[in-house]
């Protein structure tokens, strides 16, 4: 069965980064779509007339809109993408329920509180409807390879994780909270440090949180004259560093500096690379082709990275409090793009 797709939000993530010769393809929405088997790219919606126009000449055979009511009324669209700002995001996945839609490709983060995220939620368990949250890192081969290193103890115990990253602590951020959770599992402790003054909008700043697995994270997130995203994984018996333009792995091994000491040294060709047999978007998909399989990238892993990204913000205006997950201000609004 093909699926019929339309896309609320034709910027950089919607579909203008496909023009990008460096990154890897497909990438955004629009270029996952267009090179589907399965998926039908068939219209697309922006307010801004010049994406459109943009869109039309990628993928000549689509329909363009300025509205996504019109959009949603007057196609008929199997699968929705939510790519415009994060403070629509509800009111485009009530159009989208009311309009038959049945799969959701939804943006990150996935709300700006978590009583929206859980409005969300609640709307997608009514509709009976399938959706993904674009997290992708839990369908990575090397996180993949990373989360089965930890679970099988090939490092030692993971200690401890240090995120370098910059932009917005939720829009950047989410990114990082949700591999996380992936790796570290519930967290219980978050403290977070604000740049700047908050004007419930995103900004960048620093946190520490603490996980049940006994791991502690440093998150350090700050505006700089380069662009970073890196984690750091230290295990008892070696480490990690995994990141947009890093893969290494360190294991143990007689000191060159120091007798009688153990330092570690790089493994060149140490395997970091456990395929998952599918890609991302293919989450989405095989879900719709199986209603009884759950998604991966799920609405509810988003919610839980919305939760520590908001931990952080509430620590940071309550004085520094240590946040508890029953502390979490559900009202607490940050916008980001």
């Amino acid at each position: 069965m093909k699926y019929t797709a339309g896309i609320i939000g034709l910027g950089r993530i919607g579909s203008i980064l496909e023009d990008d010769p460096l990154r890897i393809k497909p990438h955004t929405h629009a270029g996952f779509y267009n090179v589907h088997p399965k998926i039908d790219l068939a219209c697309g919606c922006d307010v801004l007339p010049e994406r459109r126009t943009l869109f039309n000449q990628r993928y000549p055979n689509t329909r363009t809109y300025d509205n996504f009511q019109c959009m949603l009324r007057n196609e008929l669209i199997d699968i929705a993408s939510i790519s415009a700002y994060t403070k629509e995001r509800f009111d485009m996945a009530y159009e989208c329920a009311q309009n038959s839609v049945r799969g959701l490709w939804i943006e990150k983060p996935l709300a700006t509180s978590i009583r929206y995220a859980k409005k969300i939620n609640r709307l997608i368990k009514e509709a009976e409807m399938t959706a993904i949250v674009d997290h992708r890192r839990r369908l990575v081969p090397e996180f993949i390879a990373v989360k089965n290193i930890i679970n099988e103890g090939r490092l030692g115990n993971l200690k401890t994780v240090h995120v370098s990253m910059t932009g917005g602590l939720m829009h950047t951020g989410t990114h990082a909270y949700d591999v996380l959770d992936f790796l570290c599992g519930d967290w219980t402790e978050i403290r977070g440090k604000l740049e700047g003054n908050f004007d419930n909008t995103d900004t960048s700043g620093f946190a520490w949180i603490s996980f049940k697995s006994g791991v502690e994270s440093f998150i350090s997130c700050q505006k700089r004259n380069y662009y970073i995203f890196q984690f750091d994984f230290q295990f008892d018996q070696g480490r990690i560093m995994l990141g947009n333009d890093i893969c290494k792995v360190y294991g143990p091994g007689d000191s060159k500096n120091y007798s009688q000491i153990t330092e570690l040294f790089e493994q060149k060709d140490y395997p970091l690379y456990d395929h998952p047999g599918y890609s991302f978007f293919d989450d989405l998909v095989l879900s719709l082709d199986d209603p009884t399989r759950p998604v991966i990238n799920s609405t509810q892993n988003a919610m839980k990275a919305l939760e520590m990204g908001c931990g952080i913000f509430q620590s940071s205006l309550e004085g520094g409090k240590i946040i508890h997950p029953h502390d979490i201000d559900e009202d607490l609004v940050i916008d980001s793009k």
